[in-house]
């Protein structure tokens, strides 16, 4: 029996005000889920950091008023990765929904792993960026592999 946040055999997500639904093939799985402790992840999480996966982004269907998402890129000359980053939000809540990093040429799309109702449960992060950035208070994730750097380990 499927979840309420699983049907037509994908696995759904939404913002805060469900104007926009994203859905991920059940077939697809990301190719990593991971935890970023950068600037811009502590800044747009208003945390220490945030969990998030990679999808091809040819397996992220987006559904919701094409006026109602709005994008923000950040220069390359403001982050860590040195790379520019397009990210994707609701113009009603505020909630940040993906980011599109331009180093991997929109071919990869990098959600926010706790916009899926079993998200966090579901994708186990396995990998810390940017540790360097990590808070004293926070401590490693159990068995993730740590790297002070974007792109982490094996991507």
């Amino acid at each position: 029996m499927s979840s309420a946040s699983e049907e037509n055999g994908t696995t759904l997500g939404h913002c805060l005000c469900n104007a926009i639904s994203l859905a991920i093939p059940l077939t697809v799985e990301p190719s990593l889920s991971f935890i970023c402790h950068c600037r811009d992840c502590q800044r747009n999480a208003s945390g220490p950091y945030q969990v998030v996966v990679i999808f091809p982004s040819s397996s992220v269907r987006i559904n919701g008023l094409d006026k109602i998402l709005k994008e923000h890129t950040i220069p390359g000359s403001a982050t860590l990765s040195g790379s520019d980053k397009v990210k994707a939000f609701c113009s009603l809540c505020g909630c940040t929904l993906f980011t599109v990093p331009v180093k991997w040429s929109g071919e990869k799309t990098v959600v926010r792993i706790a916009l899926f109702d079993e998200g966090l449960g579901k994708w186990p992060p396995t990998q810390e960026w940017f540790v360097k950035s990590r808070p004293l208070w926070i401590r490693a994730a159990e068995g993730t592999k740590e790297s002070n750097m974007a792109g982490g380990v094996g991507i």
